[in-house]
């Protein structure tokens, strides 16, 4: 291997890219991604977390131990001498004091990337002592730099200078930083560092600059340091992914005579990565550029994408309700409620009567493809049974609903003009252009809250009003469930929920609320449904 010593690449394909599937690499796609990388001449392999809360399998790259990771790597068929390999460790997954010494014998793993939050970092230097004493080379990584401040960062790189540390990062957690952003961190880094300690670049690619901010780190650096750049194999990362190894190594090839093997990890992407990427997608998406924007982490935003609800104008306008120090670290519990307080703080009067479905047969109209599929059925209950039929945030093309729920704010923008306002029955969240009183209107947060999950899927709304209507028994149509690879929609849809993961988090949502409304309401299906 030729390849220049002060610019080395740390391919973390098993670790970040683990954000992707839960960790789930099977042994044999973990050996052969190791491999891979080590026939590409990468000369740093990250093999995953350890963290000792968690049940190892030999099918995860989450290790409780690192004599597990060592006994991985001892079994590949591989001259792994030339390579280093290291594991993630966050901190307060691994009790450090008991963590066993480096030892060559034992195996090859002889680095810690040591990783902790802001308010964390002087507590994280004690745990780095002690790994350093226990001869690991140890990786400092101070997630989310950008959060510091100038003063904080020089303040905790003077203590870094006092231990013996291999490496000190520069950690874009949320692809936030611009290029300045990076310059002027690097400038920091760079001049207050000691000069044996290496300089290491982990980035994210929110707003797509993770290549070119990389780029800028090799021709800026200092001629007598040794920079560190992380990436994984086709960005495989959470969100937005990661730099892609195969595109910094060509490019170091180019310009710099490096001489990594690009096909390996091409038949990496071939073989194993393609599969995972095209039912768990990575990379660029409006979710990821709005929490780069808020400099928040990731899963807000994409809480907030995922509801299919909310314009973008609201998602900025909530994702600003959140503070600097929530931002960092992610609360399901605060978004949703930040989600639920928004869409709850409306003046829309309320004006629908009590007992308006009191007594009715009622069919509810979903919008699912069996609402298609299985027309005749529909059209022979509508016909023997004469309901009351309801179609929930669409128009039906092969049935005249009696009414028409919405609350969706897109779905309502998207058909209301084609519906008579007096069969317009809306939730309060909705923003209409003409006099509400034309529309029936009920409370959205009083429906929203009724389910123990805070469930505001429009059929599962419209079943909470029905039994505040004191309706006893329902029937249901084209309430299909979410299907992954398929159309979930009876009309073209553009907007609509893509991600294997989100649809099956729904179904489950919406499982736990229906069987909680069954208690109160008999509900039947009368077209196929996963719900039934």
């Amino acid at each position: 291997m030729k390849n220049n010593n002060l610019i080395k690449i740390l391919d973390c394909t098993l670790r970040d890219g683990g954000y992707v599937n839960n960790w789930e690499f099977s042994l044999e796609s973990t050996k052969a991604i190791v491999k891979a990388l080590i026939d590409s001449n990468i000369e740093i392999v990250e093999c995953g977390f350890v963290n000792q809360k968690h049940k190892n399998s030999s099918d995860s790259t989450v290790f409780s131990e690192i004599s597990q990771v060592n006994e991985l790597l001892l079994s590949l068929d591989r001259d792994i001498e030339s390579t280093d390999f290291c594991v993630m460790v966050n901190k307060g997954d691994l009790d450090i004091d008991s963590l066993p010494s480096y030892n060559k014998k034992s195996g090859p793993v002889n680095m810690i990337r040591y990783a902790f939050h802001r308010k964390d970092w002087r507590e994280a230097l004690d745990d780095i002592e002690i790994l350093i004493e226990k001869k690991y080379r140890v990786y400092v990584q101070p997630m989310v730099t950008l959060s510091y401040s100038d003063t904080e960062l020089l303040e905790m790189l003077t203590e870094v200078n006092k231990y013996n540390v291999y490496a000190m990062y520069i950690v874009d957690s949320f692809g936030a930083m611009f290029g300045d952003d990076f310059r002027r961190l690097h400038y920091l880094f760079e001049n207050n560092l000691k000069k044996h300690i290496r300089l290491g670049y982990h980035s994210h690619n929110n707003l797509q600059l993770a290549y070119s901010n990389a780029i800028d780190f090799i021709q800026i650096k200092d001629f007598e340091r040794e920079i560190i750049i992380d990436s994984s194999i086709q960005g495989m990362g959470r969100g937005a992914g990661n730099l892609t190894t195969e595109l910094i190594a060509n490019f170091l090839n180019k310009k710099k005579s490096t001489e990594y093997n690009i096909v390996p990890l091409l038949e990496i992407i071939d073989k194993y990565l393609e599969s995972i990427y095209r039912e768990n997608y990575w990379g660029y998406s409006i979710a990821h550029f709005l929490s780069a924007s808020f400099n928040c982490h990731p899963n807000y935003s994409t809480f907030l994408v995922n509801k299919k609800n909310l314009s973008i104008v609201d998602i900025q306008k909530i994702l600003g309700l959140l503070d600097n120090g929530e931002k960092k670290n992610f609360n399901k519990h605060r978004i949703e409620e930040l989600y639920l307080n928004f869409k709850s703080n409306v003046d829309l009067p309320i004006n629908f009567s009590v007992d308006f479905f009191k007594d009715q047969n009622i069919l509810v109209l979903a919008p699912g493809p069996s609402l298609i599929s299985q027309k005749e059925n529909v059209e022979k209950f509508i016909n023997t049974k004469k309901p009351l039929t309801i179609a929930v945030n669409h128009i039906p093309k092969n049935f005249k609903p009696s009414y028409f729920f919405f609350s969706n704010q897109k779905r309502y923008d998207k058909f209301i003009e084609e519906i008579e306002p007096e069969k317009a029955i809306i939730t309060t969240n909705i923003h209409v252009n003409s006099d509400s009183s034309n529309y029936k209107v009920v409370d959205y947060n009083t429906l929203a809250t009724k389910t123990s999950n805070k469930n505001d899927n429009v059929t599962i709304l419209l079943l909470n009003l029905l039994i505040d209507q004191k309706v006893k028994e329902v029937y249901l149509a084209g309430f299909d469930g979410y299907k992954f690879d398929s159309d979930n929609y009876s009309y073209t849809e553009y907007d609509r929920i893509v991600e294997r993961k989100v649809m099956e988090q729904q179904n489950e949502n919406i499982i736990v609320s229906l069987n909680e409304l069954r208690e109160k309401l008999s509900i039947n299906f009368i077209t196929d449904s996963v719900y039934k």
